[in-house]
């Protein structure tokens, strides 16, 4: 074994790394796939600690990162942690390698997880010009003066430019292939949230219409008026910074952008209300399906909405991880976060990429959510404090390079917030926050049963293959009935009639009926049809939570009454309420809009008119 050690006395954090020169080229011709499952495997508890999520836990509670990845021919294990809590980090890391459970009834829902990784890896195969220069204080000016220059005076090849052009139109095309999952939080989220909006297909549609001699002239006229920002970190004066800015404008010699021409995007303000935002895969052979079901919070620009959200969301993360991918192992990512824009809300988002319907998923996440909020009401007040600590002192963390720096100073610039004492705000008032705030803003926004204004959007990819429900059916049949059809039609790989599936239902609670294979094949006779369902099939547990649901379903919370009537632009409600929407340009064009649509001058009078 070769031990490596560094010490850095300033860092807040420490980390620890472990590679084995073992990976996937090692497996047994008869096991392809047994380096990565058993790189699963170990983090599914130890001797010393047998709870499965000890080690994911731990980390979670002192506000660390973790992961682990098998190449070809090594597998490595790494974590990063507050210092304070290293030791206990490094104790249950350590037991990955010494007593390892490797638990017979962790063997089927960790093959199902590699099994889902390797089918998700199987699909994956600028307006505003961003240039920055680093190098040392006396020369950056004539780097950056130089960099222009070229900019200006570039002729373009047409070998260069053959293969550029073929490179963005293979990154066009490939976004089609990108993990449903992440087409939702990524695209379809700024095409939901953001005005204006340009999806990638209209960019894929224009590229078309680009020729050699138009880029060659857009080269030429580029800065003929522009409108620039421009940071300068390092060992300047103010004067010094003030006359580069000058040097720059003077040798662009751009006439001043109209102010119209430099709008800032837009955040829509939806309504409360709960909405479903349908989308269908492209990929015709991507298997999965996702969900990301979408919370509205309070404001970014308050910062105790956004330190309480970023307490509640750690909090979440981890039990919904465990919850919903490591007990029900509905697919391989699984995750809570929280996301903003630069103005408008904050909000939480929940997602699940797997094989099982849409339907379906969502209706685990309510099942979460509901359950969530006994939780974190029994949540331990030291643990809350640690947490509190650690994300303190992670804010605080001070900048090891310029870079850094200049990154942390750069982001508050691109948004036009210029807020650059966010992190020392945020600090302030993270001290602040205890857990009964953190429970009021789950009552306030996130909890269906308490919320005044609850907001939220439910978006979903179906795999092209499956197809999503019609219209029909889902102002027809509650989304339980539904779940659980699709559920049935993924293990027996046949249709489900409806009304069939419904009375079935029906009297199975009619007649106190035990939810068990037996019952299902007696009332519904398709479930006999096939050899696939069977009580130790792995699709069982599926069936069984679907079963439950659909015969014992919560009471339904009431929808905050919606002040627009969608269905006059093409949007249905479904038996629960929610409205389904069906062409998201219309939606948003019924929005209010956070943010200004010009930026406001301060009108000066002209005195020597007068």
């Amino acid at each position: 074994m070769v031990v490596l050690c560094t010490s850095d006395p300033d860092s807040a954090n420490t980390a620890a790394s472990l590679s084995v020169n073992v990976g996937s080229m090692a497996d047994p011709k008869e096991f392809p796939g047994m380096a990565h499952f058993l790189e699963h495997m170990l983090f599914m508890g130890s001797a010393k600690y047998p709870a499965e999520n000890e080690y994911t836990q731990y980390i979670a509670n002192n506000l660390g990162e973790y992961n682990a990845y098998t190449a070809n021919t090594e597998t490595t294990f790494y974590f990063s942690i507050a210092n304070q809590a290293f030791e206990g980090a490094f104790d249950r890391f350590s037991r990955f390698f010494i007593d390892p459970l490797l638990l017979a009834n962790s063997v089927d829902r960790e093959v199902n997880a590699v099994d889902s990784e390797y089918k998700g890896n199987l699909q994956s195969d600028e307006s505003q010009l961003k240039i920055k220069v680093t190098g040392f204080n006396d020369k950056l000016v004539h780097l950056l003066t130089n960099v222009l220059h070229k900019i200006q005076t570039f002729t373009v090849e047409q070998n260069v430019y053959d293969s550029i052009i073929t490179e963005i139109k293979q990154a066009f095309e490939n976004v089609k292939f990108e993990q449903p999952v992440y087409q939702l939080v990524r695209e379809k989220n700024d095409q939901l949230n953001m005005i204006p909006f340009v999806p990638t297909s209209s960019f894929e549609q224009l590229l078309d219409q680009v020729t050699i001699d138009g880029v060659q002239k857009h080269i030429e006229t580029v800065f003929s008026a522009a409108y620039f920002k421009m940071l300068m970190v390092g060992n300047f004066e103010q004067t010094e910074a003030v006359d580069a800015a000058q040097q720059v404008s003077q040798m662009l010699n751009s006439q001043p952008l109209p102010a119209f021409s430099h709008v800032p995007s837009r955040v829509v303000n939806i309504e409360p209300g709960h909405y479903i935002y349908q989308h269908m895969g492209e990929d015709t052979n991507m298997l999965n399906n996702a969900v990301v079901a979408t919370f509205y919070c309070g404001m970014v620009t308050n910062p105790k909405d956004r330190t309480t959200m970023a307490l509640l969301s750690q909090i979440a993360k981890d039990q919904f991880f465990d919850q919903l991918r490591t007990k029900e192992q509905l697919g391989y990512i699984v995750g809570a976060s929280t996301n903003s824009f630069s103005s408008g809300k904050i909000t939480l988002n929940m997602m699940v990429q797997g094989e099982s319907n849409p339907t379906y998923l969502l209706q685990r996440i309510d099942r979460f959510v509901h359950e969530f909020r006994q939780t974190l009401a029994e949540f331990d007040t030291v643990k809350f404090d640690a947490l509190v600590e650690s994300i303190a002192g992670k804010a605080n963390e001070k900048v090891t390079s310029v870079d850094e720096e200049a990154n942390r100073m750069w982001t508050p610039i691109d948004k036009g917030t210029y807020d650059f004492a966010l992190l020392a705000d945020e600090v302030e008032s993270l001290q602040k926050v205890r857990l009964d705030d953190v429970l009021d803003m789950w009552d306030r926004y996130i909890n269906p049963e308490t919320a005044i204004a609850y907001t939220r959007v439910d978006s979903q990819m179906w795999a092209a293959k499956a197809g999503y429900p019609s219209a029909s059916d889902m102002a027809t049949w509650p989304e339980n009935i539904l779940a659980l059809a699709g559920c049935l039609e993924s293990e027996t790989h046949m249709p489900v009639n409806l009304i069939d599936l419904s009375r079935f239902v029906h009297t199975a609670v009619t007649q106190s009926s035990t939810v068990n294979l037996a019952s299902l094949a007696r009332l519904y006779p398709i479930a006999n049809s096939t050899q696939v369902l069977n009580e130790s099939a792995p699709g069982w547990p599926k069936i069984k939570n679907a079963l439950d649901m659909a015969m014992y379903p919560r009471a339904s919370h009431m929808l905050p009454d919606s002040e627009t009537n969608f269905a006059h632009i093409g949007m249905y409600q479904t038996v629960e309420g929610k409205w389904v929407i069906t062409n998201v340009d219309k939606f948003k064009a019924t929005q209010a809009l956070f943010g200004l649509a010009v930026p406001v001058i301060k009108l000066i009078p002209n005195t020597s008119a007068f």
